[in-house]
């Protein structure tokens, strides 16, 4: 699946702290991520950044290498802060049934547009072709996809898996109330916690804690946006109690980011 890579105007960063750190965007898919990341890297040299790679990619290079990067975005687990100096965390949450709708959508678009779509990493390229049988099910048979580990873990509080695991993509023995404890723990520790539907507060605290200044045009990075939203705007009251009783844990971790970014607003 095409990954996105954007050439910015740098605007010099801060060093924050006496070293330095490194910045790690916890990329959510469907939350607003593409155009965030956009934010970011325009405060970075493109030679800075390592941008749009998951973790089964990251994982087959040498980790030594992430240290020469000032920016790591992507869809990759919490547990990359683990390899990194003095890591300065952000994350985007969003609600569950509008994400998971978003996602549905958007994967059908992705596959219509490219419908042989082929990655370049073979473990990847599995996932791809797993979402694009799934997405081509109808809303109500797709939240059923769960014959296969990743499609269930795609389903189940992928907000909370990205969070607590190495790779989203998994299903573990944890069980719901551990996956949220570890989530939540983890949510507590990271720098500024966003909200999708909040995008310009995100920018506001993210701006606040960096030192950097904030954008004077925000519409420059409105990037990535579906194009239609006929399964939302159609979804019945049964289907949305199914995505909610599916993503309880997600749900619970959106209004902890929701009242987290308001506090910090309000420092």
């Amino acid at each position: 699946m095409k990954r996105f890579f954007f050439q910015s105007k740098k605007t010099p960063s801060p060093q924050l702290g006496a070293d330095g750190r490194q910045f790690f965007f916890l990329h959510i898919p469907k939350t607003a991520g593409i155009s965030f990341a956009a934010f970011l890297c325009s405060h970075f040299e493109q030679t800075e950044i390592l941008q749009g790679s998951y973790w089964e990619v990251i994982r087959k290079r040498p980790i030594s290498e992430l240290s020469t990067y000032r920016l790591i975005t992507g869809h990759i687990g919490y547990d990359l802060v683990f390899h990194l100096k003095n890591p300065f965390v952000i994350t985007i949450l969003r609600h569950p049934v509008d994400r998971l709708c978003s996602l549905y959508e958007y994967l059908n678009q992705v596959f219509d547009r490219e419908p042989n779509t082929i990655a370049s990493d073979p473990d990847i390229n599995a996932l791809n072709q797993l979402w694009k049988i799934a997405v081509r099910r109808s809303l109500p048979e797709f939240l059923e996809s769960t014959e296969a580990p990743v499609l269930a873990a795609l389903l189940q509080n992928p907000q909370a898996r990205q969070l607590a695991q190495a790779t989203p993509y998994l299903l573990t023995d944890l069980s719901d109330e551990q996956l949220f404890q570890l989530a939540k723990s983890r949510l507590s520790k990271i720098e500024v916690v966003g909200t999708a539907d909040s995008f310009a507060n995100t920018v506001n605290v993210t701006c606040r804690k960096t030192g950097w200044g904030l954008p004077e045009d925000f519409s420059r990075y409105n990037l990535n946006i579906t194009e239609k939203r006929p399964v939302r705007d159609l979804l019945d009251k049964s289907l949305r109690q199914k995505i909610e009783r599916m993503c309880a844990v997600d749900t619970e971790l959106y209004h902890l980011a929701q009242k987290r970014l308001l506090d910090d607003l309000r420092e």
